[in-house]
């Protein structure tokens, strides 16, 4: 596991400045300017923030990998996800994330390259945490069904 976090960790820094390059030449940042407003900081609310993700990430890969028997399928499935695939709607977990993100942190870089669709602030959490019961319970029914876990 270990291995294959360096790997993606080392792929990802080389091909972010791969990719950064390709987009510079390709798309006008310039259009992207936004003014850089006064800094809150909450440092808290940041801090809850961040945990969530990470534990839904966490959950998810844990579920995924309890559910395959393998580490390697979340890993695919969660980068496939988070690189590839286009943010799927206001209710994308991306989306979801990205939208409070934007109410707790300031983002203070030159340009945006993702702004979130607006959502309901309860419905957003109720899916997030809808989504954790389900990978919760799909590991507990697995478990069960499971005789080494009998």
């Amino acid at each position: 596991m270990a291995g294959t976090l360096a790997t993606i960790l080392f792929i990802a820094y080389i091909g972010s400045y791969v990719i950064n390059a390709i987009v510079e030449k390709q798309i006008p940042v310039e259009s992207y300017l936004m003014d850089i407003p006064d800094y809150k900081n909450n440092i808290i609310l940041q801090l809850l923030l961040s945990i969530a993700v990470l534990l839904f990430y966490i959950i998810a890969g844990f579920s995924l990998a309890f559910l395959f028997k393998s580490m390697i399928v979340p890993t695919v499935v969660l980068m496939v996800h988070g690189l590839l695939v286009p943010v799927l709607g206001a209710y994308d977990f991306r989306n979801i994330y990205s939208f409070f993100a934007h109410q707790v942190f300031n983002f203070t870089d030159r340009f945006r390259m993702f702004q979130a669709l607006p959502i309901n602030e309860f419905t957003g959490m109720a899916a997030v945490v809808l989504s954790v019961a389900v990978c919760l319970t799909l590991c507990y029914v697995t478990a069960s069904k499971r005789s080494a876990y009998n």
